[in-house]
């Protein structure tokens, strides 16, 4: 416990420049739960660095300063993919993609902003700071139509605690990811009995999700739906050579009986 204290504390007392470099890099770090790297494991401790450091801040706007770099790094590699399309005709489009991708993540990580500087005025300590965050993803998931995408417990979607979604949807996939973030925060920088039962309650909901029933049978006589379309390649997406290609796969893959041996009743 006090070798994590002296690492909270300096990085408390880094400079606002070197705290804020490292808090966007540990909001990278906590994105590796995402997919395709799916490492929930390290999003995690991650987390839970991120929430000792920002819980130990002097001040608001301190706090707010380092859920916006946590918030940034987080969103950066986890939305990664947004430049793809720019890759497309990359002579054309290329130069805007770390535009759209680094001002995608600056605008998404004003919510963590919100979140972390709301909980240090509030002093909610670690756990005050996960409930915050939680809040302010649903509201990211709200606001202007709503975005959604990477939230912190999609990175749970490999593990037992799936089923949970079902019972709380993946805004308590999230609570439950930062929970158990800020409990082992806690855990090792105090306050210990705020940590262990944190712990306990994740513990508690993981022995849920795996008592949950199994997911019913599909009736014999419901009627068969399939979802199809051409899997194109980016490059080729727009390109007039392959037209014919990706119209011709699209009717093949209505026709295909599949493996009940049976057309499907609709198809989409």
């Amino acid at each position: 416990m006090q070798s994590a204290l002296r690492l909270r504390d300096s990085a408390t007392h880094l400079r606002p420049r070197r705290r804020l470099a490292l808090l966007f890099a540990l909001g990278g770090l906590a994105a590796t739960g995402q997919a395709p790297l799916g490492l929930w494991w390290l999003s995690i401790p991650a987390f839970a660095v991120c929430v000792a450091v920002l819980s130990a801040l002097p001040n608001w706007r301190a706090a707010a300063w380092g859920g916006w770099a946590m918030g940034a790094g987080y969103f950066a590699l986890s939305l990664s993919w947004i430049i793809e399309p720019f890759l497309v005709d990359i002579a054309r489009h290329g130069w805007m993609a770390p535009f759209a991708l680094f001002g995608l993540a600056g605008g998404l990580a004003l919510f963590w902003a919100l979140a972390a500087g709301l909980s240090l005025a509030l002093r909610g300590g670690a756990l005050g700071l996960a409930t915050a965050l939680t809040l302010t993803e649903a509201l990211r998931g709200t606001l202007f139509t709503g975005f959604p995408w990477a939230q912190p417990g999609h990175a749970l979607i490999d593990t037992g605690l799936l089923p949970l979604a079902s019972l709380m949807g993946s805004l308590g996939l999230t609570g439950a990811l930062l929970v158990a973030a800020s409990a082992l925060a806690a855990l090792l920088t105090g306050p210990r009995l705020v940590g262990t039962l944190g712990l306990v309650a994740v513990a508690a909901l993981f022995g849920i999700a795996t008592q949950r029933p199994p997911a019913p049978q599909i009736p014999t006589d419901a009627p068969t739906v399939r979802l199809i379309q051409p899997n194109a390649p980016q490059h080729q997406k727009w390109d007039p050579a392959h037209i014919q290609t990706f119209f011709d796969r699209q009717i093949a893959f209505t026709s295909d009986p599949g493996q009940a041996g049976t057309r499907p009743d609709l198809i989409v």
